[in-house]
Order: C-alpha cells, then sequence, then structure tokens
C-alpha cells in the first residue's frame, strides 16, 4: 500500500469520490480544509494507493500540536473537528473494506511516526456501519440523534413538553427564524458568538472560520447558518452541517437578555423540519457530557434532550505511534 498526499490538482477527483460514497460526509470533502486551516489545523489529506497503483480511496488528514505534560507533541485526527475515515473509491465487500482498513491503519501508523506524531484519532459517526472496522484504545463521546423518518406531527409529538411549550412561546412572541443569507448577516451571527462564548467561558473561534464555511461551505449548500429575529434584533443563532443522510448541529448563540424567548429551541426546530424536507434521515445534536456534568453541562444535556432524540455513543479510535504515550494515556485514563 502507498499513501501519496493529494495536492491542489486532485480536489475534483477527491470530491468525486466523496460525493459518489454512501459514507461520504462533508467532512471529507476537499473544501473541509479551509475553515479547519483558521482552527490551526494542518491538511495533510492523502490518496491511498495499492502496490501496483490502483487508488483504493481518499483518507482526510490533519496534524496538529497538543500541550500534554507542558510538552508540544504533534498529533493526527481524520477528520478535524468532525468525522472522518477511508472512503473507498469503488464499492467493495466487508471483507476487502476490513483487509484495505488494517493495513491501511499499520501504514499509517508508519506514516504518523515518520512525521513524528504521537498519536491518530479516527471518529465514525454511529450511523454508519464503518465502525466496526476499526478497532483500539481509545475514548467515547455522547449525543442525542433524532430520526427524522417520522412525520413533522410525529416529530413534534416526539419531543418533550418543555421543548414544544419553547417553540411555541418564542412564536407567539414573534421570534422569527431565517437563514443567513449575506456576510452581513454572518458578521451578526458571529458577534452573538463571541458575547455567547465569553459568557460561558468557552473558547471564541476567530470570524473567519465561520467566514470560510459560509465562502467554501453554505454557498455550495453544505452547510447553514440560521439566525432569529426580535424585533428586528438577531437574538440566537445556530450552525448545521449536511452530511449525507446525517445533519450535525454546529454551533449555536443565544442573547442571554432574550432567553426567555427561546430563540434557539424555534432556531433548531427550524433546522431538523428543514433537515427532513431536505431529505437527511438523522438529526445529530452533537456532543454531550456523560456521565458526570457539571451545572452547566447538565442545562445543556437538557436542551438537547428535549428534542425526542436517542441518547447515542460515538467511539473514537486512538491509534498511537509511540508505547509510551500509549501507556501514559491507558494510566490517565484508569485515573
Amino acid at each position: 500500500m502507498k499513501l501519496i498526499k493529494a495536492e491542489e490538482k486532485d480536489k475534483e477527483l477527491w470530491n468525486k469520490i466523496v460525493s459518489a460514497s454512501p459514507e461520504g460526509w462533508t467532512s471529507h470533502r476537499w473544501e473541509w480544509q479551509y475553515p479547519m486551516k483558521e482552527l490551526g489545523w494542518q491538511s495533510e489529506n492523502l490518496l491511498v494507493y495499492s502496490n501496483d497503483g490502483v487508488l483504493l480511496g481518499i483518507l482526510p488528514l490533519y496534524c496538529k500540536f497538543k500541550k500534554v505534560f507542558l510538552k508540544k507533541l504533534k498529533y493526527y485526527a481524520s477528520s478535524a473537528n468532525s468525522f472522518g475515515g477511508l472512503i473507498f473509491a469503488k464499492p467493495l465487500n466487508d471483507g476487502q473494506k476490513q483487509r484495505i482498513i488494517t493495513e491501511l491503519n499499520k501504514e499509517l501508523k508508519t506514516f504518523v511516526k515518520k512525521q513524528k506524531g504521537v498519536f491518530y484519532d479516527i471518529k465514525i459517526h454511529p450511523n454508519l456501519d464503518k465502525n466496526a472496522f476499526y478497532s483500539g484504545p481509545g475514548y467515547k463521546k455522547y449525543t442525542f440523534v433524532v430520526d427524522l423518518k417520522p412525520t413533522k406531527e410525529d416529530l413534534l409529538a416526539n419531543l418533550k413538553k418543555n421543548a414544544r411549550t419553547a417553540i411555541r412561546k418564542a412564536e407567539k412572541s414573534g421570534v422569527k427564524a431565517k437563514k443567513v443569507e449575506s456576510l452581513e448577516d454572518l458578521r451578526n451571527f458571529y458577534n452573538l458568538h463571541v458575547v455567547t462564548y465569553e459568557r460561558t467561558g468557552a473558547k471564541v473561534r476567530p470570524f473567519s472560520y465561520f467566514e470560510s464555511f459560509y465562502k467554501n461551505l453554505v454557498l455550495n449548500q453544505l452547510c447553514a447558518f440560521y439566525i432569529a429575529l426580535f424585533e428586528g434584533k438577531i437574538i440566537g443563532g445556530v450552525m448545521i452541517v449536511g452530511n449525507k443522510n446525517v445533519a450535525v448541529y454546529g454551533a449555536g448563540a443565544s442573547d442571554i437578555e432574550y432567553r426567555q424567548y427561546n430563540p434557539n429551541n424555534l432556531l433548531l426546530w427550524k433546522a431538523i423540519l428543514d433537515a427532513k424536507a431536505a431529505g437527511f434521515k438523522y438529526f445529530d445534536l452533537s456532543s454531550v457530557a456523560h456521565p458526570n456534568r457539571t451545572p452547566k453541562e447538565e442545562g445543556i444535556f437538557k436542551f438537547k434532550e428535549s428534542f425526542g432524540g436517542k441518547f447515542t455513543e460515538k467511539n473514537v479510535t486512538r491509534i498511537f505511534c509511540s508505547k509510551l504515550y500509549e501507556k501514559m494515556y491507558k494510566w490517565l485514563k484508569k485515573e
């Protein structure tokens, strides 16, 4: 097996393979690297070939530095801030896929080690059946996933009572939900993002990150921003990324002075209905803390739970290139 770094000239081929595969997500697409670059991720996307020169698939790969015990360590992930993994260039049976992925993991371990990386993370969405092909130490993340196959009426009935009440109150109060359709709207969304994240203690992302999403993904109908308006003022916002059969809640913002109008309840409900209308099968409300939650995390957990989704576990496989760091990782997990 040969791993060849993809170049800009490979963009068309790359996206063609992603589009043709049922397992290809927006985070697999070539354009994903542009907003990720704004968060410090360096793209090292790979074309995977057999030894006799046959293209087997494409593998998005990103690297970044992480401080561990006062030391900066280089690590890799596929894909940055989302779901990744190998996308096969043509349909294969499970046995063929397993053999290729087993060999790929060996080659990738060598590749990452040569680049002085210490580990490689891969996160596969639980609604894809590819999880079984990856095994090893790692960690778990949790989410709520809403099945979009029921009717609109049934989806509404599946909401917790407090969510239905919140949505109706927002509508009766005159809150309006709309998609961001200009950079001016995006800037207003961002200003609220900054206020929200500073208030909650989360790390504020740069405007260039959201601008890159807008220019490279929103305009290609792969992502959407929603804002909530009350008397002409933006009081809430959410970002949604579309991924084949699954739409994923990416980020949110809210004005605490208007929280009694429940703008983000309305926004997520609209996003869920839009996702259903667009043909998505699932709506992923993104990560929640579990099992130990702070009071703030408990509030987020209850908010996402109220949309009637199934509590779902995501497995992230971590492939180590250093036995020392693997031992340290296992020791820390026991603690």
